[in-house]
């Protein structure tokens, strides 16, 4: 993956991390707030897990097992070891999902199989990526609130699997803080002393470069053309003049503009909660 990929992937932000760290919520309040595309890792796990298990055998082999096969019988280290896999088969379909997307508003993406190392060399900056990594206590309290696993009532020692899944998480929280300090990343250990609001401000200060004094880019509907779609930006001028910008993006991410004019009093209070 060289240095194509980093730019064709360069309108992308990514929060990686363990589980129970609170990634969807700051995800899903950071899109709303500056008007992102939304892409959630765990909800492309049955397609692309299908995908992989039509020439992969052992794919196959899991989609066919048991909830017990899955969850009870294996120690927590193989459960990281078989994710662990899963995540770098899967990367490349997540990328091609990705591209597959239009290019603007941004996109941010969320996922615990986003891992440091795969990140890495899509990249263009490290300030397009930071990691939550959540303490024992915080996992542990998050499982109990949210009655995890989902798939309590579908195994015979439902108090086993859910050992296994915490700790093979917690496992992955260590490797992937081990990454994140070997490629000199960004990550924020969540122990539940920052409020939800609070996490989302540190998050927005790390991705600071990529979501101020930008327009807000909006999706308005289908072009006439397959590929060239139209779209609005909104944003202030150095004057304070507050304006929304109609235009058609091009092939090569070039932009026609239809027409321009002042925000009224509701585009200017939605724009306000950027």
């Amino acid at each position: 993956m060289g240095r194509d990929l980093k730019q064709a992937l360069s309108h992308v932000l990514w929060i990686g991390g363990a589980t129970d760290s609170g990634k969807t919520t700051a995800t899903e309040r950071i899109a709303e707030r500056y008007g992102c595309q939304l892409y959630h890792y765990d909800r492309h796990d049955p397609r692309q897990m299908e995908r992989l298990a039509e020439t992969e055998p052992r794919y196959r082999a899991f989609l066919n097992a048991s909830m017990d096969e899955r969850w009870v019988y294996p120690e927590p280290e193989e459960l990281l070891r078989r994710a662990w896999q899963s995540f770098q088969d899967r990367f490349p379909l997540v990328v091609e999902d990705l591209l597959g997307l239009p290019q603007a508003p941004m996109i941010v993406a969320e996922g615990f199989g986003l891992l440091p190392g795969l990140l890495v060399p899509v990249l263009a900056s490290k300030r397009q990526a930071i990691w939550l990594v959540p303490t024992e206590a915080f996992k542990w309290a998050s499982m109990e609130r949210r009655n995890k696993p989902s798939f309590r009532e579908e195994v015979s020692d439902p108090e086993r699997a859910r050992m296994n899944l915490f700790r093979r998480d917690m496992l992955l929280a260590e490797r992937v803080r081990e990454q994140v300090e070997a490629y000199g990343l960004t990550m924020v250990e969540v122990d539940g002393s920052r409020a939800a609001g609070e996490m989302v401000t540190l998050i927005e200060q790390h991705f600071a470069p990529f979501l101020l004094n930008r327009p807000r880019l909006r999706f308005v509907e289908k072009g006439l053309r397959p590929g060239e779609d139209v779209y609005s930006a909104s944003g202030s001028t150095y004057a304070g003049r507050y304006l929304i910008v109609f235009f058609i993006l091009k092939p090569g991410n070039r932009a026609l503009v239809i027409s321009a004019r002042d925000m009224d009093r509701k585009e200017r209070k939605r724009h306000g909660r950027k």
